[in-house]
């Protein structure tokens, strides 16, 4: 299971194209749905739809969490952020709760109420990180490199077996 990892954000240095687009939304469970369609939105007009599902699930969970945690903070709200570089979508989402994550994401015992989000995210992303920016934590996904579309399928993934 990848573990969440102490990080500053990674820069985006080189001649591919990167792209940024923040929100921030007050913390509640209405805010939810509005950052996972701002994510699946934005992804979606730079033409990284199919990194829409992924991106989705990520951003429900993180910004569940934040919202839960960022709840009890003032001001309460919440940060989404997503950016790309290349084919590579990261998607940060971030509240003013100043306790950090814990460092290896575990799934709770089959009754728990919370505690899903972040091994959800985790496993649904390439690299999972913490950081601080400013006064914000935020939690850094990073989904996996997507592959060009094929252009008889418009599949982003091999097909086995397809001539």
């Amino acid at each position: 299971m990848p573990t969440l990892r102490q990080a500053m954000p990674r820069s985006h240095a080189g001649t591919l194209r990167t792209d940024t687009a923040t929100h921030v939304y007050p913390a509640s469970d209405e805010s939810v749905r509005q950052a996972r369609r701002f994510v699946t939105t934005t992804l979606s007009s730079w033409g990284m739809s199919a990194a829409a599902e992924p991106a989705a699930l990520i951003t429900s969970e993180l910004a569940a969490n934040a919202a839960r945690q960022g709840a009890g903070t003032s001001p309460a709200e919440i940060l989404v952020r997503v950016s790309r570089s290349g084919r590579t979508a990261v998607i940060e989402v971030g509240d003013h709760d100043p306790a950090v994550p814990p460092g290896s994401p575990r799934m709770p015992a089959t009754d728990a109420e919370h505690g899903r989000g972040l091994p959800l995210a985790a496993a649904a992303a390439r690299r999972v990180a913490c950081h601080q920016d400013g006064d914000w934590k935020i939690v850094r996904a990073e989904i996996r490199p997507l592959r060009p579309a094929r252009a008889h399928g418009h599949l982003p993934w091999p097909v086995r077996g397809a001539a």
